[in-house]
């Protein structure tokens, strides 16, 4: 997917990715999570998604994909999404 992938670190990896549209990103993704499965890769293209226009029509929240966002699927929720929750600074619907 990228070259030298297996030698680059954080910010060589993240730096690798840099222009690639919504799809390929996505895919990028999904294999950083399969390979070395880094969440201070993850994290930060995750964020990038959302910045990123898919050419599928579909939309991104929240760390997943949603063809229709009145759909209810579950959510991956993390530490902080949780802590934001008990604090009352998010709201769970």
């Amino acid at each position: 997917m990228i070259e030298n992938y297996d030698d680059l670190n954080r910010e060589e990896t993240i730096a690798a990715v840099e222009g690639f549209d919504g799809q390929r990103l996505r895919a990028f993704i999904a294999y950083e999570r399969a390979h070395k499965d880094r969440t201070t890769v993850i994290e930060p293209l995750e964020r990038e998604l959302v910045r990123v226009r898919p050419t599928d029509g579909r939309q991104y929240v929240a760390g997943l994909w949603f063809d229709d966002l009145t759909e209810p699927l579950p959510a991956r929720r993390s530490r902080r999404v949780e802590e934001a929750i008990a604090a009352g600074a998010l709201k769970e619907v």
